[in-house]
């Protein structure tokens, strides 16, 4: 999308956060959605799915999706999530992000 954007002459920038851990519904991702909308995470159903690397995945995910590492779709394990970690990634996150902003429109 944002290559055509470009061929449209339009100023666009991509944002891609990441962070370390696991990939898919595990710890990082949980936990931003208990910082975010705990009443919607339903921790009580938790359970760890496929915790291999993704570097170890990721030819088994293209070949035959999430379906071929976990029948869960989580990669990961989301159980030691809390708000507090969902929090501190959720400010991390948006840091990063003002400061992606800020070097675009500078750019």
């Amino acid at each position: 999308a944002a290559a055509r954007l470009r061929a449209e002459s339009r100023d666009v920038s991509v944002f891609s956060p990441s962070w370390a851990g696991e990939p898919h519904a595990g710890r990082a991702e949980t936990a931003l959605q208990l910082a975010l909308r705990p009443g919607c995470v339903r921790m009580d159903r938790a359970v760890a799915g496929d915790r291999r690397p993704i570097g170890e995945l990721l030819p088994l995910l293209r070949e035959g999706g999430v379906r071929a590492v976990t029948a869960t779709g989580v990669l990961g394990d989301p159980r030691p999530a809390t708000v507090a970690e969902g929090t501190e990634l959720l400010s991390e996150l948006t840091a990063a992000l003002v400061s992606h902003v800020d070097g675009w429109r500078r750019g």
